[in-house]
């Protein structure tokens, strides 16, 4: 699991589904290209959505929520090549 800060935490609006393509893509493992957006992006928690599921796309479905622009860090997702999918969803609590 990435995280930096719970304090970025405290409100959020939305967050992502991800769906990672590439080995380099795992909450642990990530490219450097990765690290680089998810620290301009304020990314405070990068994990699996899921844990109990045993079928894709549950099993391969991760969440990730930032303090920075969730939609600006989803199109830098996007075009980083490393996700089959991207999705942005409301928060709720």
């Amino acid at each position: 699991m990435f995280v930096l800060s719970n304090s970025l935490l405290a409100q959020p609006s939305e967050y992502l589904y991800v769906y990672p393509a590439a080995q380099d893509a795992y909450p642990g493992n990530l490219n450097t290209n990765l690290q680089a957006i998810f620290q301009q992006y304020q990314v405070a928690e990068y994990s699996q959505a899921f844990p109990g599921a045993t079928e894709e796309p549950l099993s391969n479905a991760y969440h990730i929520y930032a303090g920075g622009d969730v939609a600006a860090l989803k199109t830098a997702l996007d075009q980083s090549g490393s996700f089959s999918s991207t999705e942005l969803s409301p928060y709720s609590t």
